[in-house]
């Protein structure tokens, strides 16, 4: 059974409330591995997951292939 990426997220959750930026960073370079290895599953999760993240800088949501105007927050 496939585990998904918010079954993943959710361990990090306190990490997440205490430093968002670092957070961010370290689940995009989880996107980046998971294009790399080919988990279009994954990276599509992520990505639309990533339309709800709060305080997200633009210059990492391009990273994520979101623009501001995408976001739902």
């Amino acid at each position: 059974m496939p585990i998904s990426f918010l079954a993943i997220a959710s361990v990090g959750s306190i990490f997440h409330c205490q430093t968002p930026l670092l957070w961010y960073t370290t689940i995009i370079d989880l996107l980046s591995l998971c294009k790399a290895l080919g988990c279009l599953d994954l990276s599509q999760e992520i990505t639309i997951d990533a339309l709800n993240w709060k305080n997200l800088p633009y210059q990492l949501a391009s990273l994520v292939s979101i623009s501001p105007s995408d976001k739902t927050t």
